[in-house]
């Protein structure tokens, strides 16, 4: 019976020890990248972690997915689908970020952990303070070194990206805080603060349009009492937006288009035949003055783009052209670009195949937030942090990049954890030792038991 008892205890200091190891990796992979980003040992990291899982697996004779696993396994084949047709430089780089979204996914979906909540906020309270610690010095010292206020956008650059890119992060760290800003006053409403400093300081207007919108809506389903400081809010935003995103004449800040030099020819000017003082001048016109020319002169030429990115659509409608492999002529010679709205580049990268796919699992993943953002803050967060997401994905290339993935899917599996904690607590334990396929309405399978 003592032989037993140690047997027993000891199998469950082992499985405490996998479960935490995990919980810690997969929490602390993310922080690294805030500081140090590298590829190879981000996937080496998320592959001890994925062993981690096999053997607690394996030892419980448990493996659990749902329909997002299955639906992100067939989007990963048909990602595979242009290879056929298309020699891409660049696929691998990209697909790792799809490889690692569904493996992080998989992991959170299958892990037994308890008080999950408290180990986010405190990894989301750590992410805060670095990112808008390095941001807001970033910013700091670009001014400092004589760059006017209104210029500084272009030369921000950490680890994590540039202006456009850094708004992700920004955005779904404020609506998951916001959510919990009750739990622990002081310390989060000033995390909060900084990172609307941190919004504002990125002259994003995506990110910034994203955050009014969402927010106005959050505050609205809330408490309608609210409109007051919603109005408010609009007001200094306004005030913000024309401070920040106008020059000294009152104009609008287009983006980088309007730097770049008008030349009818590439070769002109590498054979000399015009001068430096031409290039300065030569600046592209606005055209007619047609509401679709406005529109795309203030989006910085978007429309533009998104015109090219269709026509590359055209030459694969069904499996796409590939992942990492639209091209637009630019000056005379073809560069890769990103198409600046997440819907369109997935249809343009994976075809009419793909887009089903990621819609169907888009759609899974707000569903099941909905349903359950009324039973936990964390949830509720996550829930409107995605929305905004969506918003600037409109506009900016945000997901479907490694650095952003990773943070996108531990959000997002942290809260599939969490409900099913929830649902556990409540009901009685699912038994059997045989795997299964967990459906994702499991939470109202068993209330209905």
């Amino acid at each position: 019976m003592l032989s037993l008892a140690l047997d027993k205890k000891r199998n469950q200091i082992v499985n405490f020890d996998l479960k935490n190891i995990n919980v810690f990796l997969l929490l602390a992979i993310p922080l690294m990248t805030l500081i140090y980003s590298n590829i190879y040992v981000i996937l080496s990291l998320y592959l001890l972690s994925f062993s981690i899982f096999i053997i607690d697996s394996m030892k419980k004779k448990r493996f659990i997915v749902n329909k997002i696993v299955i639906l992100y396994g067939l989007l990963l084949i048909v990602l595979l689908l242009p290879l056929i047709n298309f020699d891409i430089e660049s696929f691998w780089g990209n697909y790792f970020s799809f490889i690692l979204s569904v493996l992080i996914y998989l992991i959170f979906i299958n892990l037994e952990v308890n008080n999950i909540e408290h180990k986010i906020l405190l990894f989301i309270r750590l992410s805060i303070l670095v990112l808008c610690g390095k941001l807001l010095y970033t910013v700091f010292m670009v001014v400092s070194n004589g760059t006017e206020a209104i210029m500084y956008k272009a030369q921000i650059q950490i680890a994590l990206g540039n202006s456009n890119g850094l708004g992700f992060f920004l955005l779904i760290f404020f609506f998951i805080l916001y959510n919990s800003g009750k739990r622990n006053g002081f310390i989060d409403n000033s995390l909060l603060i900084l990172l609307i400093l941190s919004i504002v300081s990125l002259q994003s207007r995506s990110t910034m349009l994203a955050f009014i919108i969402v927010l106005a809506i959050h505050l609205f389903e809330k408490d309608f009492k609210r409109i007051l400081m919603v109005g408010i809010s609009f007001c200094l935003a306004v005030v913000f937006f024309q401070s920040i995103y106008t020059d000294s004449q009152g104009q609008m800040i287009t983006g980088y288009y309007s730097d770049v030099p008008k030349i009818e020819s590439p070769s002109k000017l590498s054979e000399g035949s015009m001068s430096e003082d031409e290039t300065e001048t030569l600046t592209p016109t606005l055209g007619d003055n047609s509401l679709y020319q406005k529109l795309d002169d203030i989006s910085s030429k978007r429309l533009t783009l998104y015109s090219e990115v269709i026509d590359e659509f055209k030459k694969s409608p069904i499996i796409g052209v590939g992942i990492g492999n639209i091209f637009i002529d630019f000056m005379g010679s073809y560069m890769p670009v990103r198409a600046h709205n997440i819907f369109l580049e997935i249809l343009t990268t994976s075809g009419i195949l793909g887009f089903f796919i990621f819609f169907s699992i888009l759609f899974l993943v707000l569903k099941f937030l909905f349903e359950n953002k009324k039973d936990n803050f964390y949830i509720c967060g996550v829930f409107y942090g995605l929305i905004a997401i969506l918003v600037q994905g409109m506009l900016e290339p945000n997901i479907f990049d490694y650095k952003v993935d990773i943070f996108l899917w531990t959000f997002i599996g942290a809260s599939f954890l969490i409900s099913e904690n929830s649902i556990l607590n409540n009901s009685e334990k699912i038994k059997g030792n045989s795997s299964f396929i967990k459906d994702i309405n499991i939470k109202r399978k068993l209330q209905e038991k």
